[in-house]
């Protein structure tokens, strides 16, 4: 592995960690960590989706405001962040 991927991946299972540690917690740590793991999560599905969503000529970049939107709202997120790609394209 490169130097890079070494980076990124301990980034990724660092920020998982501290988002499970914070969702672990009470009060409103535990709501900003399971926030910030269900944006883990879209951002992950987000990834995902790029390659088939090209052959069909869609784009929607992964930023923290597009793995945002799908955290917080789910699949429905994801579907408008596409519909929206389709609509515009």
């Amino acid at each position: 592995m490169s130097a890079w991927t070494d980076w990124a991946v301990a980034g990724a299972v660092s920020l998982v960690a501290a988002a499970a540690l914070a969702a672990a917690l009470g009060g409103p740590l535990r709501w900003l960590g399971l926030w910030l793991l269900r944006s883990i999560a879209g951002a992950a599905a987000l990834w995902l989706l790029q390659y088939p969503a090209a052959l069909a000529g869609w784009h929607v970049g992964v930023n923290p405001w597009t793995a945002l939107v799908a955290g917080a709202l789910g699949v429905p997120g994801i579907v408008a962040l596409y519909t929206l790609a389709a609509l515009l394209h």
